[in-house]
């Protein structure tokens, strides 16, 4: 057993002598290094070139950069003759520019964290000194493994089942050997407590069912109040957990892939190494934020407060999607297993309303069969809600969600349908899932246009608009466009007369599609004919 000086910091913490697993990539290039001209002059080259790039960024000096921080961290993984705190200089200084980079990047810089990781560890089982370095490595590795996982759901990606695992036993590890620390470095603590809650929030928070800016929104509110929240590690068998509040997210370290689960209590004594999350304050905070802006928009003189319409629209789309996902709010309504049933999914909004009219309407012209651009999908499960979809391909599935779609299911008795993708998953590399909710209820095809001045002008501005409700001179129109606007007149033609409208207010908008309450319209110089 190593003997260990005495030091203030408490006793050494059990994790300290576990292997991480960490499987860092080691390239043999056949010697090693010492830190010398032949190492310094290269990284002080590319920092010189780091500096210029930030101010003049180009795709060409963004490809040979990469290839340079690649090739230099090749040498450093390589060598462990290299001292260690010229090893985290060149780490720190390469994170700093990571936003300017893609996720390989990232990932190259992790691993040469690693690779740190693993020597500052075996240093600490000697001298507990090296515990606040230690933290610090651990935090790095730490933030470096949430960007990977923020940029692969962005992707609308899985997360890596390897990556999860090495990243909460990096957490637990840093948990364990903080606590030794007696408070005597409480930026470190709050580092390290703010990177493990994000993650597991993350995690939580379903990104696959938002679109690019509910996902950015949710993210920008969820960091606003991660500082309200305070992760700690307890372990299996503990009978007394000091812990007070009615909720709690905790994370199973045991199976460290499945997300963390929100209890009302702390089962004791516990079965599991686990991460608890008191999140009281934090449902507490969003709560208040949400209502308040709710409060702001319901009452024109409070209109008056100092908010953008940015940071209110960021407050009540991430503070809702924070609330439900914190909730558990699940899917409700079983659905039946479809073997071997193909279905098309038109990705035009308009082609969509067409087909749609098809099914409904054998007057009007374009089956879906008939399109170019509808992608085939294999069923997976199917009810008169929605359904969930399957294909292979590598094309990216950003730009998914949110939109409206027709389905079209290749059996004899099926007529197109419309839903909306409510989300997206790439469960597996060419493997990607959709789920479908349909769009309900009594539903009348007409056709829309912007007077331009002619006949000519009418029909190069015109589309078709799904009513999907009537109430004496309002009705709510589906428009196959986001670029409607407030107070746009246009008229809709039934039985060959027009009918002017003015867009009251729009209700909602997606990818390609506009919803919004219409009211009667006075154009002047021109009749209903």
């Amino acid at each position: 057993m190593n003997d260990r000086p005495s030091h203030p910091l408490s006793t050494t913490p059990l994790e300290l002598d576990s292997d991480l697993r960490l499987h860092a990539q080691r390239l043999q290039l056949g010697r090693a290094e010492l830190l010398t001209d032949a190492l310094t002059l290269p990284f002080n080259d590319i920092e010189s070139r780091l500096a210029q790039f930030a101010l003049n960024t180009s795709t060409q000096q963004a490809e040979q950069l990469r290839k340079g921080m690649k090739h230099y961290l090749g040498r450093l993984n390589s060598n462990p003759l290299i001292p260690l705190q010229f090893r985290l200089k060149v780490l720190n200084r390469f994170e700093q520019e990571l936003d300017l980079f893609d996720a390989d990047m990232t990932a190259a810089v992790l691993n040469s964290h690693k690779i740190a990781v693993e020597m500052v560890q075996k240093a600490a089982r000697d001298k507990n000194s090296y515990y606040p370095i230690l933290v610090d490595m651990l935090s790095s590795a730490m933030e470096l493994a949430l960007k990977l996982l923020l940029i692969s759901l962005e992707k609308y990606q899985a997360a890596s089942i390897i990556a999860t695992r090495q990243f909460f036993e990096l957490a637990k590890l840093a948990l364990a050997v903080s606590s030794t620390l007696n408070n005597q470095f409480p930026e470190k603590n709050a580092r390290l407590n703010s990177v493990i809650c994000k993650f597991e929030l993350l995690r939580l928070l379903d990104f696959y069912s938002k679109t690019g800016n509910e996902q950015k929104q949710t993210w920008k509110e969820l960091q606003h109040h991660i500082g309200s929240l305070q992760a700690g590690l307890y372990r299996s068998g503990e009978a007394d957990i000091p812990l007070n509040g009615d909720r709690f997210l905790v994370t199973n370290l045991n199976r460290p892939n499945n997300s963390a689960m929100v209890l009302a209590e702390v089962p004791a004594p516990l079965q599991y190494d686990c991460i608890i999350i008191p999140i009281d304050k934090l449902i507490s905070r969003l709560s208040m934020a949400v209502e308040h802006i709710r409060s702001i928009l319901g009452n024109p003189e409070h209109q008056k407060e100092l908010y953008t319409e940015e940071a209110m629209t960021t407050t009540l789309i991430g503070g809702k999607a924070i609330l439900a996902a914190l909730a558990g709010q699940k899917r409700s309504g079983k659905r039946s297993d479809m073997p071997d049933t193909q279905a098309l999914i038109e990705w035009d909004c308009s082609k969509a309303l067409s087909s749609f009219a098809s099914g409904i309407d054998h007057s009007q012209p374009g089956s879906m069969l008939n399109h170019s651009s509808p992608s085939q999908w294999l069923v997976i499960n199917h009810n008169a809600q929605g359904a969930c979809l399957e294909r292979l391909s590598y094309k990216a599935m950003t730009g998914y969600v949110g939109s409206l779609i027709g389905f079209h299911c290749l059996t004899d008795d099926e007529k197109p349908r419309l839903g909306f993708v409510r989300w997206a998953k790439e469960i597996k590399t060419g493997e990607q899932r959709l789920g479908i909710a349909f769009l309900q209820g009594r539903m009348q095809l007409l056709q829309g246009m912007i007077s331009g001045g002619s006949e000519d002008m009418d029909l190069k501005r015109s589309w078709p608009v799904l009513i999907t409700a009537v109430n004496e001179n309002k009705l709510t129109g589906l428009f196959p466009d986001n670029r409607i606007y407030r107070n746009m007149t246009f008229a809709l033609i039934k039985d060959n007369k027009r009918f002017h409208y003015r867009i009251n207010r729009i209700i909602e908008k997606g990818p390609n599609y506009s919803r919004c309450e219409c009211v009667r319209a006075k154009v002047k110089g021109k009749s209903e004919t």
